[in-house]
């Protein structure tokens, strides 16, 4: 099972200018942006696999970590664009099971996060950052990657949403600023889980910078969506168990 995100063409080139000799057709929708999973005690990359360990930080196109000698991080990422997101489960005996991901926008304004009254239905809000990965770019051409902020880490979503608010106050990208996130150990009584944590910031590269700006008029074009069908919160790190 994959938590790929695809890139889908909606009125923008039929080529992405990526694609070099040998690939002059690519398109959009040919493309799969990672996420950034934060992995769990319950992930099955960690609990039936034991390819991780909680607390690790993993790209989920390459299943690999995004930084081995900082496993746990911190990572240095540059926020490309942000969109807030509801995530619908439906209740299943005991279970949630992931039914859609659909837009925050002005007609789910309205909405609160919880059980809907009358049905099986339960609701999270996220937000979600697409960032670069200052590692990758040091690299070369580099994939964005796609954070994911919900539940315990969701006002850790509105903190970077603040930082990135200031500086477009200051008449600047929120690309110019790189910030710097490491996995949290929390304690409670769901039990231990692992969190993201804001732990300081920088200003971005040149390179950094232009990356991000390349790939935000690619996105904004194009209309990004997660694929439901195969996503599995076990698998890697996007929900903490409770």
């Amino acid at each position: 099972m994959t938590k790929e995100l695809t890139v889908t063409k909606e009125n923008v080139p039929a080529t992405t200018g990526f694609g070099g000799e040998g690939l002059e057709g690519i398109e959009q929708s040919d493309l799969v942006l990672p996420k950034l999973w934060l992995m769990q005690a319950i992930s099955k990359l960690v609990a039936e696999e034991e390819k991780f360990v909680a607390g690790n930080i993993v790209n989920s196109l390459t299943a690999e970590l995004v930084d081995a000698d900082n496993t746990n991080g911190p990572i240095d990422v540059v926020p490309i664009m942000m969109k807030k997101v509801w995530y619908e489960y439906e209740t299943v005996g005991n279970k949630e099971e992931l039914s859609r991901i659909f837009d925050h926008g002005p007609t789910t304004a309205s909405l609160t996060p919880g059980p809907v009254q009358g049905t099986a239905l339960f609701l999270r809000r996220a937000i979600q950052f697409f960032v670069m990965i200052s590692k990758e770019v040091e690299g070369g051409p580099a994939l964005p990657a796609m954070m994911n902020f919900m539940k315990t880490n969701y006002q850790t979503g509105k903190k970077l949403i603040t930082f990135t608010v200031q500086s477009g106050m200051l008449k600047q990208p929120i690309w110019g600023t790189a910030y710097q996130f490491a996995a949290k150990k929390q304690t409670n009584d769901h039990g231990t889980f692992y969190v993201w944590d804001l732990v300081g910031k920088r200003k971005a590269t040149a390179d950094e910078s232009k990356a991000s700006a390349e790939w935000y008029n690619i996105l904004k074009a194009s209309k990004v969506q997660q694929e439901t069908a195969s996503v599995d919160s076990t698998v890697g790190g996007d929900d903490i168990p409770f």
